[in-house]
């Protein structure tokens, strides 16, 4: 799960097991909001009940997990490719590059461009459900919100994250990208556990099938 919060909104109650919307109160400004999403463009997920839009609106700025500004989205999108001569051809033994390949045709991505992939970009690609319309949640709450002028925030940005995965040495990355195949079979049952368990706002649940 990651977490938006927006912020200042009325108060809402919930228990400790279910609920995605959470307040948090400490000093004047009046209380703050944490809501719980998951990266999803499936219409169960991005149709979002009137609470929600509604405190959303109300808020006085937003924070979302990730600073989704379109400069530094294309930044960070650029570190996913080899442009020093390697290819992820050479990195990977011929049966998984072909797998590798397949499966991310399935997203659009033709060989040209799966093959100047790096392992832990490829991994985090096939890690996703495939796209629908591409309004993940995550963006539609932040369109939302600097359509209304809200400041905006992120807790952090693409960039620090992939620089994170390129922290990973290149065998590990390999790994990765090998126990993702192998799991992939079992990608759209493991998405659809996620997207029952975070309609039904059960937070147990989600944190199992995270």
């Amino acid at each position: 799960m990651s977490w938006c919060c927006f912020f200042p909104c009325l108060p809402l109650r919930s228990s400790a097991q279910t609920g995605l919307l959470r307040e948090i109160r400490g000093g004047t400004a009046g209380p703050s909001y944490l809501l719980g999403t998951i990266h999803s463009d499936e219409p169960r997920i991005t149709r979002l009940p009137r609470v929600i839009t509604d405190k959303l609106d109300a808020a006085s700025s937003f924070t979302a997990e990730l600073d989704l500004d379109a400069l530094d989205i294309l930044a960070a999108s650029a570190l996913m490719f080899y442009t020093d001569g390697q290819s992820l051809k050479t990195r990977l033994e011929p049966r998984l590059y072909q797998a590798v390949v397949r499966l991310l045709a399935g997203y659009g991505i033709p060989e040209a461009a799966a093959s100047m992939f790096k392992p832990w970009a490829a991994a985090a690609t096939l890690s996703l459900p495939k796209p629908g319309n591409g309004q993940f949640l995550d963006m539609q709450l932040y369109s939302r919100a600097a359509g209304s002028g809200k400041p905006i925030h992120g807790l952090e940005t693409m960039a620090e994250q992939v620089v994170s995965m390129e922290a990973l040495s290149p065998g590990l990355q390999v790994e990765m990208l090998k126990m993702v195949v192998e799991q992939y079979p079992q990608l759209d049952e493991n998405n659809e556990k996620l997207i029952q368990a975070w309609l039904a706002r059960d937070l147990s649940s989600l944190q199992r099938n995270s």
